[in-house]
């Protein structure tokens, strides 16, 4: 059948199909691209976090901030602390001195109970030489106003290795002493500022006993405290 090219009808017709054509081919070509997706959703995937991201800027910024979180409530709480220290308990604490320096001979112990009524301090001679810890509080003592009993009693032997008496070695500390079975000493702080060291020597003869001499010694003591206590008394008034 031969065809008119050249007729009205057959460009309006042929103007037809092209749009038809052309419609139909973008649905098919749309359809494909939905099922290629569908069937291959792996194809298109998404940048992946680096590390970083999470820990430089999230998780190590939370870490510090706890962390500065806990030092300031520490530091608040050792503020806290430091608000209810009374200055006057810190005073008494560092003046504080152990009473009991060394364990106690036969003829110490006699005495412990009536020491510690009377808080006065203990120390057998018989350890020297002393440690320094030792030989610091002893110093401390001296200054201290406390009293403080050496006993002599089992020393003799060893402060002669040392060339030393128990008069000497109280006089290291008290700038005074002579020898003795057992030796109380003491000091008062004077108005000017200075020390007065107050010593007093006890002994037996041989044929007291231990138990006398503990007698002596708390005799001594009582005594000392009064005389202690005047020359205070006469120091502050004058």
């Amino acid at each position: 059948m031969r065809i008119n090219t050249g007729s009205k009808s057959f460009w309006v017709v042929l103007a037809l199909c092209l749009t038809l054509g052309a419609s139909l081919a973008t649905r098919l070509l749309s359809n494909g691209q939905a099922n290629n997706q569908e069937s291959s959703p792996n194809l298109v995937q998404k940048k992946p976090l680096k590390q970083t991201d999470l820990t430089s800027e999230t998780t190590t910024g939370f870490i510090t901030n706890e962390l500065k979180s806990d030092k300031i409530a520490d530091d608040l709480l050792a503020q806290e602390a430091l608000s209810q220290i009374d200055p006057e308990n810190i005073a008494v604490e560092e003046a504080s001195l152990p009473r009991v320096l060394s364990s106690y001979t036969e003829a110490g112990a006699r005495l412990d109970s009536f020491l510690e009524e009377h808080d006065i301090a203990y120390l057998d001679s018989s350890y020297y030489p002393f440690d320094a810890q030792t030989d610091e509080i002893l110093r401390r003592y001296a200054n201290s106003g406390k009293m403080l009993l050496f006993d002599n009693t089992q020393a003799k032997e060893n402060l002669l290795e040392f060339n030393k008496t128990s008069g000497d070695l109280v006089s290291d500390y008290y700038g005074t002493g002579s020898e003795s079975s057992m030796t109380i000493a003491t000091s008062i702080k004077l108005a000017n500022g200075g020390i007065e060291y107050m010593v007093l020597p006890v002994s037996t003869s041989d044929q007291e006993s231990e138990e006398d001499l503990s007698e002596k010694v708390k005799l001594a003591i009582e005594l000392f405290e009064k005389e202690q206590e005047k020359k205070q008394e006469a120091n502050a008034n004058s």
